[in-house]
């Protein structure tokens, strides 16, 4: 799971790292973010996603796109969730249903402050990544990881302020 201090900066990195695994396999992204950070970034908030696969308007063929300059799936939020947070029983079935199919699943989730849906995900999530500009947003950066460690799940740091972004477990 991408998430950051700031859901913009979750959403870039969610989508240069699921780019990166598609290289190496079959990879879906999947847009859980409040605003649709991701969705954005690959020009497809308008598309049918995961909310209106949810509401049973659309199948999963028909909710998951292809990137236009990669092999990489994405799953956008959807037009009927728009902010709203989907009931989490769904998300893991969807979620399951993923995993069957694909060899990497990278969720854009909301911003940290707002990842109360990562504890309900805390089984199906291997690690969570989080995205801050360190040299802007050190103190949130440490409260973020505190209060997203309490899923059970390693959170890693990964340093948006510099060329390069490196990640450092222990920079905040």
């Amino acid at each position: 799971l991408v998430t950051g201090v700031r859901e913009t900066l979750g959403g870039q990195a969610s989508v240069r790292l699921a780019r990166a695994f598609a290289r190496r396999g079959r990879t879906i992204l999947v847009d859980l973010s409040e605003a649709g950070a991701a969705t954005t970034a690959l020009d497809l908030d308008a598309a049918a996603g995961l909310g209106d696969l949810i509401d049973g308007d659309v199948s999963f063929a028909e909710a998951i796109h292809r990137d236009e300059q990669t092999r990489l799936h994405v799953l956008p939020a959807g037009r009927s969730l728009s902010g709203a947070q989907p009931d989490p029983a769904l998300v893991r079935d969807a979620l399951a249903a993923l995993a069957a199919t694909y060899d990497h699943i990278v969720v854009a989730g909301p911003a940290a402050a707002r990842a109360a849906l990562v504890a309900d995900l805390s089984d199906q999530v291997d690690l969570i990544a989080l995205v801050a500009a360190l040299s802007l947003e050190r103190a949130e950066a440490r409260q973020a990881r505190d209060a997203l460690s309490a899923s059970g799940v390693e959170t890693l740091i990964v340093d948006a302020s510099r060329r390069g972004a490196s990640s450092d477990r222990d920079a905040a």
